[in-house]
């Protein structure tokens, strides 16, 4: 009869590449017998792509910014340009991966600002990032 065993590796972190390869093994009489490995497989670990729910204006005086949410990430980074996007600085760290949201007041009439994001997760002390997510643009009336 044909079996099937499953691993499923909880260590994975995210930016890295692992390869596995697997071999069998049958005990006979208290003494084991392996099969050759086989071939390597690769796997990537990445997050997710960054993305925006919504980037508007609100009350005409400030701009609402709405994240999708990532459950397996600790927070968010959002970032700000009023250069065209030519050069972003960093807006707001957020540190809880359920907070979605981040309204800008600090936004003037008449200029347009373009934002972006990227997730974030901590693991052993060290912080890896997603990609950014695509620029939003938005000008306040």
């Amino acid at each position: 009869s044909r079996n099937t065993t499953t691993y499923k590796d909880k260590t994975l972190l995210p930016g890295h590449t692992y390869t596995y390869r697997i071999r069998s093994y049958k005990k006979i009489n208290g003494k084991n017998y392996y099969s050759s490995y086989s071939s390597t497989k690769k796997a990537d670990v990445k997050m997710s792509k960054a993305k925006f729910k919504k980037v508007a204006v609100s009350g005409g005086k400030a701009v609402k910014i709405t994240l999708q949410r990532d459950s397996k990430v600790d927070g968010y980074e959002i970032y700000r340009s009023t250069n065209g996007g030519k050069t972003y600085k960093l807006l707001k760290k957020i540190t809880k991966n359920s907070t979605v949201s981040y309204t800008d007041k600090k936004v003037s009439r008449g200029k347009t600002y373009y934002y972006k994001f990227r997730k974030w997760k901590k693991v052993n002390k060290k912080t890896y990032r997603s990609g950014y997510s695509a620029k939003q643009s938005v000008r306040i009336g």
